[in-house]
């Protein structure tokens, strides 16, 4: 029996970083966490389409999280794999994004999504600020450019006071794809 491992692979071509060589994805890199071991499910029941698109070729099962896999082979997880955003051929975590802007004491809440405008591609920031606090765009991007790669500081602040959301198991959701929409009709 397989014993449990985990490796980080390029979402696009499931190309696996092996622990021991580093190749051929690099040390740093994000890409998709896979694991693997007598412990994990072999597939769906009676779903091989399933099963076949949520493994890599060498049997690992595909989690669907983001990740960076460290030099001593663990593995800081960064987000879901289907909220990750294409920036300047980069996969982004918008978490990422979102967390580092939570940081400054006024916001309260914070959604980043990327909107397609004029066939560019553009990365809008949606913030709630607490209330009896102010802030402009301007002090957000700048707070942005000191903390952020130049890649990743949205191209837009956009204020808002309630976030669209809808009922979930887990309890209220933000609905990323409302914002796209709103992002789109601004712009």
């Amino acid at each position: 029996m397989e014993p449990f491992s985990s490796q980080v692979c390029d979402p696009a071509g499931h190309v696996c970083l092996d622990k021991e060589t580093g190749a051929p994805l690099k040390t740093g890199e994000e890409g998709e966490i896979v694991i693997g071991g007598y412990s994990v499910m072999e597939g769906y029941y009676n779903n091989p389409e399933k099963t076949k698109e949520s493994f890599t070729q060498d049997g690992k099962f595909k989690t669907g999280d983001l990740g960076v896999m460290l030099e001593d082979g663990s593995i800081i997880y960064k987000g879901r794999l289907r909220e990750a955003i294409r920036l300047k051929g980069f996969l982004v975590s918008p978490k990422e994004i979102e967390d580092y802007i939570c940081l400054m004491q006024e916001i309260d809440i914070v959604q980043v999504v990327q909107v397609a405008v004029d066939g560019f591609e553009r990365l809008i920031a949606f913030v709630k600020v607490k209330d009896g606090y102010e802030l402009s765009e301007h002090q957000i991007l700048d707070y942005c450019k000191v903390g952020l790669a130049d890649f990743k500081c949205p191209n837009e602040i956009l204020f808002i006071d309630e976030f669209p959301t809808t009922a979930g198991s887990n309890g209220e959701k933000i609905q990323r794809n409302k914002l796209r929409d709103i992002g789109r009709k601004i712009n």
